[in-house]
Formats: structure tokens, sequence, C-alpha cells
């Protein structure tokens, strides 16, 4: 009877050991998948800050113009 016991606990063991095998492959997965998402956000961040900068030298520009225009109609 003990070792029935045994051999039960060890084949428990045997699968739990199996099911995180495979919970860890998931997981290996997902952090692969996640590593790829966090990249691609991170390019579009990057091309975001980029576009802020265009319209920031877009508005100086901009303004710059307008006051040169003012500048000149108050002569």
């Amino acid at each position: 009877m003990k070792q029935e016991t045994y051999d039960k606990a060890i084949n428990l063991l045997e699968e739990m050991q199996a099911d995180i095998k495979v919970a860890n492959n998931k997981l290996d997965k997902m952090d692969s998948k996640f590593n790829r998402i966090d990249s691609k956000l991170n390019r579009i961040d990057d091309k975001l800050d980029r576009i802020d900068n265009k319209l920031d030298n877009l508005s100086k520009e901009f303004n710059e113009g307008v006051n040169r225009i003012i500048s000149i109609g108050g002569k």
C-alpha cells in the first residue's frame, strides 16, 4: 500500500512537472510577443516624436512669418 501511494505521488508530481513545462513555454511565447509589441510601440513613439518636432518647427515658422507680416504692416 505504501508503494502504491508513493507511485501515485510520483505520477502526480511528474504530471505537475509536465504542466509546468507547458505553462513555461506558453509564458516564453507570450514574453516574446510582448517584446515584439513593445518594439513596435517604441517605433511608433519615435515616429510620433518626429512628427511632433516637425509640427513644432512649422508652428515656429508660421509664427515668425506672421510676425514679419505684422512688422511690415506696422511700418
